[in-house]
């Protein structure tokens, strides 16, 4: 199956790949990073990042789950296998009208040549490429839709819900222990209108039920927050640099400021809030050279 591949370059574009069925061409858009994913791009390719070591195997997942194939990519594939008298590929092909499965498609012809031929998605891999926006904001269980972090900002997440949060990554990078996605699913995701507190005891009601979601959705949640954190706090001019900070320290040293209240009202503000504060408490108190 021919391909070709042209690329766009200008910023904000993604890669193209000109797919080539005899005599009709199909143009094809591949993400270049991860904010122009869609959510259910984003939920497999980072369960297979997660979960799998068979970079071969990874790559043909990642480009079915990119580069969706159609019943009409199938129709024209069989014409061309017609024209070039290739009666039993063309007879597989009209096999798969019946009960179409673009998984099938794919590896009927995702040959080495033509993997090689689309655009590279070697940035999935790049442990420097970034991501701005959430790509899980929301997901729906029982009929009740649960909100999360919207992008790196952090807008509507209360510190004390970050520093829960970032206590759960630390507990499932220890022991890979599933459990504590569940968790962290938990402790992000709200119903909507609702406030995270410091005695929030609903917590684990949402344990219980997001027990039942999906493993792969599960990761993405973990991957997603592990991303839009990274930014978040690459946004602000800590004293100890880079990285996630003291979570006692900061929640401390906005209290005494007394703008946003006590220390545990400090930690029901919004995270972004408390960090302009301890970033702006920092640089005024920061020794003129």
């Amino acid at each position: 199956v021919p391909f070709s591949h042209s690329q766009f370059n200008e910023i904000g574009f993604m890669d193209s790949a000109l797919l080539q069925f005899g005599y009709r061409h199909f143009l094809i858009e591949v993400p270049t990073n991860w904010d122009e994913l869609t959510p259910e791009q984003y939920e497999r390719i980072q369960f297979l990042k997660c979960n799998t070591t068979d970079r071969k195997a990874m790559l043909f997942e990642m480009l079915m789950a990119l580069v969706p194939l159609k019943k009409e990519h199938l129709l024209e594939l069989f014409g061309l296998m017609l024209t070039q008298h290739k009666w039993l590929s063309a007879l597989n092909c009209a096999s798969m009208f019946v009960f179409f499965d673009s998984r099938k498609l794919w590896k009927f012809f995702a040959t080495d040549d033509v993997i090689d031929a689309l655009p590279s998605i070697e940035w999935v891999f790049d442990a420097k490429s970034r991501q701005n926006t959430s790509q899980i904001q929301e997901f729906s269980i029982n009929a009740q839709t649960y909100y999360g972090p919207r992008d790196s900002s952090m807008s509507g997440v209360a510190w004390k819900q970050m520093q829960h949060a970032d206590q759960l990554l630390s507990n499932f990078t220890n022991t890979k222990d599933e459990d504590w996605l569940t968790h962290l699913a938990a402790v992000l995701y709200l119903p909507k209108g609702e406030r995270f507190t410091t005695e929030d005891d609903s917590i684990e009601d949402r344990v219980a039920l997001f027990a039942h979601l999906r493993i792969q959705l599960k990761y993405a949640i973990y991957c997603n927050y592990v991303q839009i954190r990274e930014a978040f706090y690459r946004g602000f001019t800590l004293p100890q640099g880079s990285g996630r900070p003291d979570w006692k320290e900061v929640s401390l040293s906005v209290a005494e400021l007394g703008a946003l209240g006590t220390f545990n009202q400090v930690g029901e503000s919004d995270a972004h809030t408390v960090m302009k504060y301890f970033a702006k408490k920092h640089k005024d108190n920061k020794p003129e050279k």
